[in-house]
């Protein structure tokens, strides 16, 4: 780790770090300095515009070279046939079956290439213009069935194998070479020859299009006689414009509250740690290697310096209590920092953003306890980068382990499973919310019997219900996922399995009402979630993985948890870093958080030892 003192000892001013902007001239803290942070809404906005206005291979191309991450934002299906609307088509004359049965066919391409590569952005993007292109010709039911089956027939030379046509090609030439001509040897050569030749033509043609690339729901269309059958059916439902242009009413808007405040102080306290001497935004990268650092316009110089100073200090807590040099909070020099400058209105602190590799601190709400934060969302991201070798588009984290690339020790991935696996399981209760109505009634005799077995205790009976049926569950799931080898249809079974055990459980509260004339409004069941993911999941309003309790997010607020601890355990205080985690309803506590902070100990020693940062 460095000392603390050597921070000291670079005395190094540089000119040319100052990239100030015109309306930071005359300031004195509030200026830019380093390599321009980029990615700002209007850059983005330009790079997006040009790609709007052109969606042309030499433009994305264009766009790879700059940024993967934003080639793999702006190629997804919402952009690439943003050009399609039912208003259109009913000017064009197209039926209204075949409008919704174009519609119907869209909807089962994949969001975004299911490859994060150049070559596979290159190939949807392709695949999407001659769909679009193409299909816009077809008006009637009848020139929708003759397209579908040259789409078909696209998807099945797409399959063919080009090399071993080529090389069937030779050999028959040579064949033709050597055999009497018009014998009929020679005759039936040069038939398999001609359609060698074709399957050759079709096959290039396929493969240049790159149908396949739109995904396997796309494909199933046309694999699956069921599938195609009840899509077509449904388009035919259709039987006026009037029909598929009547649009829903919108709800109006409800203004979002709230469902967590973070408890902070009034003002940010440090107590502890070396002093910094930060005195300008050129001394930040200087001392840190950030790669930048900019400033809003409507920063003054005195908030500014605030911002300067007490981040420098949160920077310089953070590395020596990870025992890490102070350079390595710059990520290996990739990561910026903006002070509000890139603000997205609403009641954020801060936000890190991966495309630009830059953490911005809101001018006035950005002083306090989320910087730690804000960083292991940048550290999660750089991981996930490292181990694609920094050639990745898509976003990742390595708090989603199942994405990461082969290009960094695996033991870093079991590190980051055996993590999330730490936050999410456990041993808690959770709730099935009693939605049956007055007069409702149960049919049955298993939910009866469990609930007098356990003398009308309804969590009993629950726990017994999981207990007889989640190894057959698992059993299902283990055997579907091998057999079908997909993860999707082991999700199926677990979802029938949850909307199964809420069956069970509102019969049982129906039950237990009928008996003793009390309504449970919340059904008691014993879960394998940790306290702390139930916790995360309630604030999303029962929405498992919508945002606070997607794994990124828990695992960031636990880093918060563990940095808190740390501080504490070495008797300092640093509010700018980190603040408010000694809270169940957004963190960790108790032996659940000791032991995350065990697996975060883990974590950076091995990231010390293989000196990733």
């Amino acid at each position: 780790m460095t000392s603390q003192f050597s921070l000291f000892e670079m005395t190094e001013t540089n000119d040319d770090l100052d990239i100030r902007t015109e309306q930071q001239s005359l300031k004195k803290v509030a200026y830019d300095v380093g390599e321009k942070v980029g990615g700002a809404r209007k850059d983005l906005a330009a790079l997006r515009k040009a790609f709007e206005e052109n969606q042309s291979a030499s433009v994305l191309e264009e766009i790879e070279s700059s940024s993967a991450i934003l080639a793999a934002e702006i190629v997804n299906k919402k952009e690439l046939f943003r050009s399609f609307n039912l208003l259109t088509e009913k000017e064009n004359g197209v039926e209204p079956a075949v409008a919704r049965a174009k519609q119907l066919l869209f909807q089962r391409i994949d969001s975004t290439p299911s490859v994060d590569s150049k070559e596979v952005r290159l190939s949807f993007m392709t695949a999407a213009h001659y769909l679009l292109d193409s299909i816009s010709k077809v008006k009637t039911m009848d020139e929708l069935y003759a397209y579908l089956n040259n789409l078909a027939t696209l998807l099945r030379h797409e399959l063919y194998n080009l090399t071993g046509l080529e090389k069937l090609l030779g050999q028959i030439k040579l064949d033709l070479d050597s055999l009497p001509k018009d014998s009929d040897e020679w005759r039936l050569a040069y038939k398999r020859g001609i359609n060698a030749k074709r399957d050759i033509l079709n096959c290039r043609k396929a493969q240049e299009i790159g149908l396949r690339s739109l995904g396997d729901k796309f494909i199933n269309f046309f694999r699956s006689k069921s599938s195609y059958t009840s899509t077509l059916t449904n388009a035919l439902k259709v039987e006026s414009w009037d029909e598929l242009l009547i649009k829903k009413e919108k709800k109006k808007g409800i203004a979002r509250k709230l469902v967590w405040e973070r408890h902070l102080p009034e003002r940010p306290d440090r107590t502890g740690g070396a002093i910094s001497t930060v005195e300008k935004p050129e001394d930040l990268l200087t001392f840190f290697h950030l790669r930048g650092a900019e400033f809003g316009h409507y920063m003054d110089d005195s908030k500014g310096m605030e911002h300067l100073l007490r981040s420098s200090e949160a920077m310089m807590d953070l590395a020596e209590l990870l025992g890490l040099d102070y350079t390595s909070i710059s990520l290996n020099g990739t990561l910026a920092m903006a002070y509000g400058a890139r603000g997205r209105g609403g009641s954020a602190l801060a936000h890190y953003e991966p495309l630009s590799k830059v953490i911005n601190m809101t001018k006035e709400k950005g002083s306090l306890g989320v910087f730690a934060h804000e960083w292991f969302h940048g550290l999660d991201n750089h991981l996930y980068d490292l181990s694609h070798n920094s050639k990745n588009g898509k976003r990742g984290y390595a708090s989603e382990p199942e994405t990461l690339g082969q290009h960094v020790d695996s033991f870093l991935k079991l590190l980051f499973e055996e993590l999330i696996d730490l936050i999410k399981e456990g041993n808690s209760i959770s709730y099935f919310e009693n939605t049956n109505k007055p007069g409702e009634r149960w049919r049955g005799y298993d939910f009866k019997s469990a609930y007098q077995r356990h003398n009308g205790n309804v969590l009993e009976a629950m726990t017994e219900r999981i207990n007889s049926k989640k190894r057959r569950m698992e059993e299902d799931v283990t055997f579907a996922q091998t057999y079908y080898g997909s993860q999707k249809e082991g999700e199926k079974i677990r979802n029938k399995y949850l909307r199964n055990l809420k069956k069970f459980a509102l019969a049982l509260a129906w039950y237990h009402e009928d008996q003793t004339g009390e309504k449970i409004d919340y059904i008691p069941y014993p879960s394998d979630k940790s306290p702390y993911f139930q916790a995360s999941i309630k604030l999303d309003k029962g929405k498992e993985g919508k945002y606070w309790s997607k794994d990124l997010e828990m695992t960031a607020r636990a880093f918060e948890s563990f940095i808190q601890d740390k501080l504490k355990a070495a008797g300092r205080v640093s509010d700018y870093l980190v603040a408010g985690t000694r809270d169940s309803l957004a963190f960790p506590m108790d032996e659940h958080r000791l032991a995350i902070n065990n697996k975060f100990e883990e974590i950076f020693k091995f990231i010390r030892e293989l000196k990733l940062i």
